[in-house]
């Protein structure tokens, strides 16, 4: 079993909302489509002109999330970052 598929597995039968993964080793030649989990937006980013490193976030899409390109990733290098939005209902 590929590594990627172990992780479906894996995000599917924890039941997980956002998943974090760090030294992907992804690069330009791997395609989105191959790092893709069903049912969640992905946000990538690989380590240019290296070997080893990158990160990928996923998270749910029934959360409503948007990447965040607020922080300077000069200063982190190998680092992501998005906003998820929620609602929290009050009890009374």
């Amino acid at each position: 079993m590929q590594k990627i598929d172990e992780l479906r597995d894996r995000v599917y039968h924890n039941g997980y909302d956002i998943v974090g993964v760090v030294e992907t080793w992804t690069h330009s030649g791997i395609a989105d489509a191959e790092m893709a989990v069903d049912g969640f937006e992905m946000y990538r980013v690989d380590r240019i002109g290296q070997k080893g490193g990158g990160v990928i976030l996923y998270v749910k899409e029934s959360l409503k999330s948007a990447r965040d390109n607020t922080v300077n990733e000069v200063l982190f290098e190998d680092c992501i970052w998005c906003t998820v939005q929620v609602r929290c209902q009050i009890r009374s």
